[in-house]
């Protein structure tokens, strides 16, 4: 107890000292809430954090740490990080992993919608049996491969009207500008295009 008091007089003013449940001393920036701490226990911990307690007390993730508390971070498989979690992290090992996070699952929606973009453009062209061609032709569009070029489409990079130009210019102009479709946004939360 002793120990645990004297950790909590201030020896430096830009960084703070908290323990594990098992004692173990993490040194984090003054100013650090529970998913700092968390990221700065072990990524994974962080990845997963969904709560957190401070002296045996459940608090929000974005509680601010004082020296010598004790943090568990409470996790759960189905838990991810959340784009939320930027306003308030402050070390950068914490806001990296977010981002990284947040990058990847933005890209899997790109592709995803980009995917759904040009197919459904292609069928109100009545030219699905391009989708192949269309597909396999990233190389002419400046992508390295199919993904990064439905990523294109799928963020309004490149459109199917540009597509259609490149690889089929000969077809009638009117036809695809009445059926060219670019989203102006879509919304992760709902999955959608709104």
């Amino acid at each position: 107890k002793e120990f645990m008091e004297l950790l909590k007089i201030d020896l430096y003013d830009e960084e703070i000292f908290a323990f594990t449940p098992l004692g173990d001393l993490i040194r984090l920036p003054s100013g650090s809430t529970t998913v700092d701490f968390a990221f700065q226990v072990h990524t994974q911990v962080g990845m997963h954090c969904m709560g957190a307690k401070i002296n045996h007390l459940v608090v929000p993730l974005n509680t601010k740490i004082k020296n010598g508390d004790i943090v568990e971070i409470l996790t759960s498989k189905n838990q991810n990080p959340s784009i939320g979690w930027q306003k308030f992290v402050i070390t950068t090992k914490a806001r990296n992993e977010i981002n990284r996070f947040i990058r990847k699952e933005t890209d899997e929606h790109s592709i995803k919608l980009g995917e759904e973009v040009l197919i459904k453009t292609m069928r109100r062209m009545k030219s699905s049996s391009l989708i192949t061609d269309f597909k396999n032709s990233f190389a002419r569009f400046g992508y390295a491969d199919t993904e990064s070029m439905l990523k294109g489409i799928g963020t309004g990079v490149l459109t199917v009207r540009d597509m259609f130009k490149k690889l089929k210019p000969k077809e009638d102009e009117l036809a695809i500008a009445d059926t060219d479709f670019k989203p102006s946004f879509y919304n992760f939360k709902r999955g959608e295009i709104v």
